[in-house]
């Protein structure tokens, strides 16, 4: 068995079980074993998004912020900025990590309800920082310690659903 196909099997548990911490563990590393593959990505959405009835998902995240620019830049910033701002993960200070989020559905289950993108929850998964590769218990987003690249491979994982 592969570690996509692991990494596949572990997240349908947790998203089956509503472990959305968990769910965004595993996400983080398919994204980065595969190298952020098309295939992967497109799988991993479909993951999401039939386990949460199309409410969470890079799908969802695109819907609730619409459309991401199409082409990778300075426009990749301004666009996780308002996505981030819009589903929880930005408090307008600075970039939120799970623990410091202040969300209150957090970690534990969540009951989304259907609708528009404004009845999304908070979060919106899978979060941020599963493109993150390490912790930062800091108070520092992952883009302050490792630079704007996280933010290009969120973008990438978004122009690959929208296309």
């Amino acid at each position: 068995m592969s570690s996509i196909e692991t990494n596949e099997t572990a997240l349908t548990r947790f998203l089956a079980e509503q472990q959305w911490r968990s769910a965004g563990a595993v996400t983080r590393s398919a994204l980065l074993s595969s190298r952020f593959d098309a295939r992967c990505i497109a799988d991993l959405d479909a993951e999401w998004s039939s386990f949460s009835d199309g409410r969470f998902g890079f799908t969802a995240q695109i819907r609730a912020a619409g459309s991401p620019p199409a082409r990778a830049g300075s426009a990749d910033w301004d666009y996780a900025i308002r996505l981030g701002k819009l589903v929880g993960w930005h408090n307008g200070r600075q970039w939120c990590h799970w623990h410091a989020s202040d969300l209150s559905t957090l970690p534990g289950p969540v009951i989304a309800p259907k609708g528009a993108p404004e009845a999304f929850p908070p979060g919106c998964f899978p979060f941020h920082d599963a493109v993150v590769d390490a912790p930062w218990p800091t108070n520092f987003s992952p883009r302050d310690c490792w630079g704007e690249h996280v933010w290009d491979e969120w973008c990438k994982v978004w122009r690959t659903i929208s296309q």
